[in-house]
């Protein structure tokens, strides 16, 4: 697997930063740190996620719909979703922050690649999943 129920490993997201933009041992251990920073601050948030979730499913499989409470859960779920998102704005932040020109490039190819492909499969057409077309390529990697 690539990691566990919070995404790509530290591991994973290092391996193929440095695969993919070839860091050097400097960039791989400012990674490293950067992201183990991060981590304890995703694990607290993506347990929070999985426990709104569970919440909103009791409250969706109720006898009764009460609109207050869905709303209330909906509204920290939002909370959540947000705090979720800056964190990782933040840490793609940090770890371009430590990238040459070059290789800020191409890891601005690669995103821009990878969220034209996450629009297409949205929107029904090709691309996304494994033995996806043409436009799939290994080097997307993890959505960091």
């Amino acid at each position: 697997g690539i990691g566990g129920p919070f995404g790509p490993s530290q591991e994973h997201i290092v391996a193929f930063m440095t695969d993919t933009l070839d860091l050097t041992d400097a960039q791989q251990a400012q990674a490293k740190q950067i992201l183990e920073k991060e981590k304890p601050g995703f694990q607290t948030l993506m347990q929070q996620m999985a426990a709104g979730h569970k919440q909103m499913r009791t409250l969706e499989e109720s006898m009764t719909f009460d609109e207050a409470s869905v709303r209330a859960q909906a509204t920290k779920q939002a909370q959540t979703m947000t705090e979720l998102i800056v964190a990782k704005a933040r840490v793609k932040s940090e770890l371009f922050a430590i990238l040459t020109t070059d290789q800020k490039a191409k890891a601005t190819k690669l995103m821009n690649r990878h969220e034209d492909r996450m629009m297409r499969h949205m929107h029904g057409g090709a691309g996304g999943g494994p033995g996806a077309g043409p436009g799939a390529s290994p080097d997307d990697g993890p959505g960091i």
